[in-house]
C-alpha cells in the first residue's frame, strides 16, 4: 500500500520538470506556495492544504518560498478509490496527523500502521477539493501566453493581440 514516506524541503530555486509517477502521490504543504501543473490545468497549494497526484498523471512544479511539507506514494492498487484527477484537498487535522506519523512507519508497515493508512484514505475519499485549480486554455495560442506568464510570473507581462487573436507574452 505505502511505498515511501518522505519529508519534503525545497527552496525556490529551480521548478521541477514535468515528469509522471507509477505511484499515487498525496503530499502535505507546510510551508511555502506550490504551483502544480497538469495537462488540464494548475492547482495552486497553500500551506495546510493536500495536493493529490494519481497515478501516471504528469505533473511539474514550481515552489514559492522554501517549501516545508510531507509526501506520500500509494501503490496504484491502494489509489483506485480516490479521486482520477489531480487536485488540491481541503481537510481537518486527521490526515495531516496520519501523515506526519507516516514519516517514521516501518517499511513494510506493521498492522496498526496498515490500519491508520486505510484511515487516511477513507477520510481522503469524502475531503472536499479545494477550489484554487486554474484551467489552461485548450486553444494553443491562448496556451501558449499561459504558459509565458506561468514561467516568468514575476514579469510584468501582456498579450499582444493580433488578427488571429493572442500570440505570445511579451515583457512589458
Amino acid at each position: 500500500m505505502l511505498l515511501a514516506a518522505a519529508r519534503i524541503r525545497h527552496d525556490d530555486a529551480d521548478p521541477e520538470a514535468w515528469h509522471s509517477h507509477d505511484s499515487g502521490q498525496l503530499s502535505l504543504l507546510r510551508r511555502g506556495v506550490l504551483n502544480i501543473a497538469t495537462d488540464g490545468g494548475r492547482l495552486w497549494l497553500p500551506p495546510g492544504h493536500l495536493a493529490w497526484i494519481p497515478p501516471g498523471v504528469r505533473h511539474a512544479s514550481h515552489r514559492h518560498g522554501l517549501i516545508d511539507g510531507i509526501s506520500l506514494h500509494f501503490a496504484a492498487a491502494a489509489c483506485a478509490r480516490l479521486p482520477a484527477d489531480a487536485q488540491a484537498i481541503s481537510c481537518d487535522a486527521l490526515p495531516p496527523a496520519i501523515m506526519r506519523r507516516a514519516l517514521d512507519f516501518s517499511a513494510p508497515p506493521l498492522p496498526r500502521e496498515l490500519r491508520l493508512l486505510e484511515v487516511l484514505l477513507d477520510e481522503l475519499e469524502h475531503c472536499p477539493p479545494l477550489r484554487l485549480s486554474l484551467p489552461l486554455p485548450q486553444d494553443r495560442r491562448a496556451r501558449r501566453v499561459a504558459d509565458a506568464l506561468t514561467e516568468a510570473p514575476k514579469t510584468r507581462a501582456r498579450a499582444t493581440t493580433g488578427r488571429n487573436g493572442p500570440a505570445s507574452a511579451d515583457a512589458a
